[in-house]
């Protein structure tokens, strides 16, 4: 979740006119369920290769499909991400990131802030497990100690303190143990103005001492180091399955990589929203959030069809989001009256991913657009529901490897 410039200007002075109009509780949105893959206008069988994308192990999947990917480019490979991996630990009571971008909103309101920033439902291990192999990682360096965090609420502990508590062991005792899956970290450092430089530093030098040998040196086509051109079967021959993205393009190295080396050609919404969708989203909930999912899917197809032109080299991001700007007063709603719901933004990606998945089974996991994907970063890529059973989301975007892939034009 990221709130545009408007939103941190007037979302005080909407709470504010929530908290005078509040009136009577939104009605849940009733949700339809995601069916099974469209049959095929050729009403085709399902080739072998396609039915193992969709049954395989999605905590190996790029090792039981490496017959298919291994001599792809790693940016043609279609895989599941994780957006604001580290957002599951956050809660009412986890605590604040003072350099955060949204913290001065969140002091003002925390229990809000924290549900509106709670983006996935387990720990960075158990995404990996359901087959996310894009980990947006976002780390705050506050009073001697490492934490997740996302826009102002903190999450926990990451890079082991005294306690011994941090996330960061266990993710690297994944990557160390599935040597096979590649995975890519993109990291985002906020620290305090004076120590921010060094916390950068810090968190890449760290992250390299916890998988030894096995960050990925960047370099251009033609070099001894690999980019995102490279084939997956290149990762594997140099014993490499993790690339390191230092997003703020503050530390270099010859194993961190540029933040240019990615791209979400424009999927990604900064809305700018007027009084009227506040209001709307207030007293017609449905409506604004059947808005917000319509204009994350429009975003993302437009992507798709796009050219990739100067960003043929990089990864393909595609944000499969939601931006809640604009169902702020609902959330603040749903407080007043009611106290909450804790995980709001959760129960938004849940509206948005039945829509998504539809999409994946159909239109955009077969050409041409299925073969623009590379990385589909979702929320709550762990979500068991009625609507999108557990991994159902990831082995959409994981089958679009079995379709025919074209090299990409510049």
């Amino acid at each position: 979740m990221r709130f545009s410039r408007r939103v941190r200007t007037l979302v005080l002075p909407a709470l504010l006119a929530v908290a005078l109009t509040a009136t009577g509780s939104a009605h849940a949105t009733t949700e339809p369920r995601a069916g099974t893959a469209p049959t095929s206008a050729a009403g085709t069988a399902l080739t072998a290769h396609v039915r193992q994308a969709r049954t395989v192990d999605l905590a190996h999947w790029m090792e039981q499909l490496r017959p298919q990917i291994g001599a792809r480019p790693l940016n043609r490979i279609a895989m599941p991400g994780s957006h604001d991996a580290g957002s599951w630990s956050i809660h009412n009571g986890s605590g604040l990131c003072r350099s955060g971008d949204t913290y001065d909103v969140s002091r003002a309101w925390p229990v809000l802030a924290a549900s509106m920033a709670h983006t996935q439902s387990r720990p960075i291990v158990d995404q990996l497990d359901a087959g996310s192999r894009y980990i947006d990682l976002r780390l705050c360096f506050q009073d001697g100690q490492w934490y997740t965090y996302h826009g102002g609420p903190l999450g926990g502990p990451f890079f082991d303190g005294p306690s011994g508590t941090g996330e960061a062991s266990s993710l690297a005792r994944w990557i160390n143990s599935h040597p096979f899956e590649l995975v890519v970290l993109a990291v985002r450092v906020t620290a305090d103005a004076a120590d921010l430089p060094a916390a950068r530093q810090d968190a890449m030098t760290r992250l390299q001492a916890l998988l030894p040998g096995r960050t990925a040196p960047y370099g251009a086509t033609g070099t001894d180091g690999l980019n995102p051109t490279s084939p997956y079967e290149a990762f594997l021959s140099a014993g490499k399955n993790v690339v390191l993205i230092d997003t703020s393009d503050a530390v270099h190295g010859p194993r961190v990589w540029p933040s240019g080396t990615a791209s979400d050609r424009g999927s990604y919404g900064y809305p700018d929203p007027q009084w009227t969708d506040y209001l709307e989203a207030l007293f017609r909930p449905d409506v604004a959030k059947e808005k917000l999912y319509t204009s994350t899917l429009n975003l993302n197809r437009a992507a798709l069809a796009r050219e990739p032109g100067p960003d043929a080299g990089k990864f393909f991001v595609l944000a499969s989001i939601v931006t809640p700007d604009i169902t702020i007063p609902n959330a603040a709603l749903h407080q007043i009256v009611s106290g909450g719901d804790p995980h709001y933004l959760l129960s938004l990606a849940h509206g948005l991913s039945p829509r998504l998945l539809e999409r994946l089974r159909g239109e955009w996991g077969t050409p041409p657009l299925g073969t623009q994907l590379n990385v589909v970063a979702t929320d709550d890529v762990n979500e068991d529901s009625a609507a999108v059973p557990s991994g159902a989301l990831q082995r959409a975007v994981i089958t679009a490897n079995t379709t025919a892939r074209p090299a990409w034009t510049r």
